[in-house]
């Protein structure tokens, strides 16, 4: 009934679909045909986003603002109309307002076969004034959504700033008195991520912008989250037409997806969505062996298997010299109880003497922590890996 509300264009692609609401030129709708949300065949799939009027509206938006006095422009409650009744692969959709002024909004949207929404804004102006404008892009969540409370993994507002990684939980943007966070730098890119799905805008980086967060908590309602970035103004003359180049990332965070984003798109970090952590360059190489080791097998359980099984031959002669180090200790033992007991009044002669008798036999107490040590990280890594990548949920460890 709500998608039924207003007339909408659809959104059909062999990975998504959903559709764009013409009042306002939300992009609203949208459902991962790829991903359920349990492993029962019959489960739902996921959605990604939601219009208003549900439980959780979770939408995107682009537009204008207007720096000119008597300057319409357009917002949540215009009607665009559109070239075509659906959006596909290859085949975009134009949105088209003219403003009382006689100034032409259009928005051309297009979708690639995965999850990236390309918009570029077009502004004539057929008025008999300039027009100063900047161009905006926002991403609104209704309610907080539950998370998954682990401290390895990240949920929230992300974003990346003069190539720098920035995250913030929903609770910190709580906790700001005005509701705002604001970066400084330049924004690559600024969205909300969950464990496995995120939503990011890409504002046109040819053009200065300031990206944000924002938390709103209306009395007696939900709490409301935005992603935002507004872009430096463009001044047009009458008869000049002005554009500008934006995308919306919407969907699942798979690895080798996002690192095509970041290199054929330029996008600085963008693989950092997925939360790969302090060892970052640790974890991730770990996923690309499990990911290589299942390609062969076609198995991830004998994927994750074999990787241990290496794992432990890599450190074995570490882990072999702990073991002789620590069988020598243990043959030292009498050696240790008679100084202990010869020196029990005398802690600093105790010591001294323990000390003689390991360079002596040539015994190293520490050798036998420190391999452990050692593996420690590697196999946090692997868990990391397990736990927030896309590529192994609901896969099965056999089958």
């Amino acid at each position: 009934a709500v998608l039924n509300a207003f007339p909408r264009i659809k959104i059909a692609t062999d990975r998504v679909i959903g559709s764009i609401r013409l009042k306002g030129a939300l992009i609203d709708d949208l459902t991962l045909l790829n991903y359920r949300q349990t492993i029962k065949k019959d489960s739902p799939n996921i959605v990604i986003l939601s219009p208003l009027n549900t439980e959780n509206p979770y939408y995107a938006q682009f537009g204008w603002v207007s720096q000119t006095a008597g300057i319409t422009v357009p917002d949540a409650d215009t009607v665009w109309t559109a070239d075509r009744d659906t959006l596909s692969v290859g085949s975009p959709v134009t949105l088209r307002w003219t403003n009382p002024e006689g100034i032409e909004f259009s928005q051309v949207v297009s979708l690639d076969e995965n999850f990236m929404f390309s918009i570029r804004q077009q502004v004539k102006n057929s008025s008999d004034k300039s027009v100063t404008l900047n161009p905006y892009g926002l991403i609104s969540l209704t309610g907080t959504p539950e998370t998954s409370g682990f401290w390895i993994l990240h949920e929230g507002m992300t974003g990346a700033f003069d190539g720098t990684l920035q995250e913030e939980s929903y609770s910190s943007l709580q906790d700001e008195d005005d509701g705002v966070i604001a970066p400084d730098g330049q924004s690559n890119w600024i969205g909300i991520t969950a464990k496995y799905f995120a939503t990011a805008l890409v504002p046109d980086q040819k053009t200065e912008n300031k990206g944000r967060w924002v938390h709103n908590a209306p009395r007696g309602a939900k709490e409301k989250y935005q992603a935002d970035y507004l872009a430096s103004a463009s001044v047009l003359a009458p008869g000049q037409t002005g554009e500008y180049a934006t995308k919306l990332f919407a969907g699942a965070k798979e690895v080798r997806l996002l690192d095509s984003y970041r290199d054929n798109l330029g996008l600085p970090v963008f693989d950092k969505l997925v939360d790969f952590g302090w060892f970052y360059y640790l974890t991730k190489p770990i996923f690309y062996a499990i990911e290589y080791f299942n390609r062969i097998l076609g198995n991830f359980g004998l994927a994750i298997l074999l990787l241990t099984v290496l794992i432990k031959i890599a450190f074995f002669p570490l882990a072999n010299k702990s073991y002789r180090s620590m069988s020598r200790l243990k043959k030292l033992q009498p050696k240790m109880v008679e100084i202990r007991d010869r020196y029990k009044d005398d802690r600093q002669r105790q010591n001294q003497a323990m000390m003689e008798l390991y360079k002596k036999e040539g015994a190293n107490p520490m050798s036998g922590c420190f391999p452990i040590l050692i593996q420690i990280p590697v196999f946090f890594a692997l868990y990391k890996v397990l736990f927030v990548t896309i590529e192994m949920r609901h896969a099965p460890f056999f089958g």
